[in-house]
């Protein structure tokens, strides 16, 4: 699921509206976008600067809409009613041509996010998190469980106890956020961001989350205990690891191929990759909590049965 919605919003930034109707024409706007709206308007100097009096003026009122406390719903609405006020100011300063020109740039990208959704919507993302599955299930998995198996001797008596019962509690608390979110799957495409029903869901989560929040931390800690270990197992496996990263996006290359071919990839995608690459592991703590979750008796036993069946 999160790596469904990775790709979603990855690709969404494609067509983001520009933030600001006085914004400085970037890269993104020139290279990726096609011409940038300030390159599309042809803008003088004097323009130039008028521009930016307004874009200086409306940035401290939009960062205090991003830093109030209200919902997000709210905060939507205030924020299109203020681009709104920006543009009629940022109009102002513009020729009947040059407004022409906004508005028809406007329309195209408006026409243009249009096709993404559905381009979007054609994916056969089930299709592909089945794929996924399959490929952890054969590929991933059984190299994870030999490693787990390494560590098991490695833990104490009353860690692999209370091991047992994080495995519950997560499964239990796994079980709980699907069933919320199988709740409101029928009517995702009537659940728009920051809605009420979305703002329900994501408080229903947020309660489940926080009911096992101890044992989420209890789990942090054992990671914290025996991560000298963990972390040397997963060095072990380096290489396989990586090529499990490069499998999984090759997997989702597929079924977003032709979004990714008509609409191209995000300028800042790459800034993006670089930055979380930088940061070691992409999820170094769900990692490993899942690592030291794995059930190695369990598993084993599920083998020898598969084995007599054969």
């Amino acid at each position: 699921m999160k790596s469904i919605k990775f790709l979603v919003v990855l690709f969404a930034a494609v067509l983001m509206t520009v933030p600001t109707f006085a914004q400085r024409d970037t890269k993104a706007d020139r290279g990726h976008r096609g011409p940038g709206m300030m390159q599309v308007l042809d803008l003088t100097d004097a323009q130039k600067e008028q521009a930016k009096t307004i874009r200086e003026a409306y940035r401290p009122k939009f960062e205090a809409i991003r830093n109030q406390e209200a919902d997000r719903e709210t905060m939507h609405a205030q924020m299109k009613a203020l681009r709104a006020e920006q543009e009629a100011e940022f109009k102002k300063i513009l020729t009947k041509e040059q407004v022409a020109k906004l508005d028809a740039h406007k329309a195209e990208r408006e026409a243009r996010k249009e096709a993404f959704k559905n381009k979007v919507k054609n994916v056969d993302k089930e299709g592909m998190k089945d794929e996924m599955k399959a490929y952890k299930d054969d590929k991933i998995k059984p190299i994870l469980l030999k490693q787990r198996k390494k560590l098991e001797s490695q833990i104490s008596a009353a860690d692999q106890a209370e091991i047992k019962e994080l495995r519950v509690a997560m499964k239990a608390a796994k079980k709980e956020i699907k069933a919320v979110k199988d709740q409101y799957k029928g009517t995702s495409a009537d659940v728009a961001k920051g809605s009420r029903k979305d703002r329900a869901a994501h408080s229903e989560i947020k309660a489940i989350k926080d009911k096992y929040a101890e044992k989420r931390d209890a789990a942090l800690a054992l990671i914290e205990k025996y991560d000298t270990q963990i972390t040397a197992l997963f060095n072990e496996i380096q290489s396989e690891r990586t090529q499990w990263d490069s499998d999984m996006r090759g997997i989702k290359e597929d079924y977003f191929g032709e979004v990714m071919e008509e609409f191209g990839d995000h300028p800042r995608a790459e800034k993006w990759r670089n930055k979380k690459e930088a940061k070691g592991e992409r999820r170094p703590s769900k990692d490993k909590v899942a690592f030291l979750l794995m059930d190695v008796n369990k598993a084993e036993k599920k083998g020898n049965r598969k084995g007599k069946r054969g």
